[in-house]
């Protein structure tokens, strides 16, 4: 029996992997699905992109068996998304404790603005 895995890629294309056996796809790794993906639809492979299944990134070494991945499921070749950046260097952080905050936020309230001479209200 034929079987069949599904991989969709960075930019939404759905792409089939087809082997022979179901033991065969059990024991594929998914290093070699990439391989063969690469090789079958002469794709090149994006500098850390990653393959996930429901949500869990998968290891390259691992088998697709090993993940409980089964005949036409959907694998997700994906880009990681880093969030922040390197923050401030060390000399340029200026923090303030959280009590000295408070006490400057406490005074900011307690003033009044300056009245406006020249804006009269009638």
């Amino acid at each position: 029996m034929s079987c069949r895995v599904f991989v969709r890629t960075i930019a939404g294309q759905l792409l089939t992997v087809n082997v022979e056996t179901e033991d065969e796809l059990m024991n594929m790794t998914v290093e070699k699905l990439l391989k063969r993906l690469l090789t079958e639809d002469k794709l090149s492979l994006v500098p850390l992109s990653r393959v996930s299944y429901n949500g869990k990134k998968l290891q390259f070494d691992h088998t697709l068996g090993s993940y409980g991945i089964k005949h036409e499921e959907t694998v997700y070749w994906i880009l990681p998304l880093y969030a922040g950046g390197p923050g401030l260097p060390p000399d340029e952080d200026k923090r303030v404790p959280r009590t000295q905050s408070m006490e400057k936020l406490a005074l900011m309230q307690q003033t009044e603005p300056e009245s406006n001479k020249s804006c009269r209200i009638l």
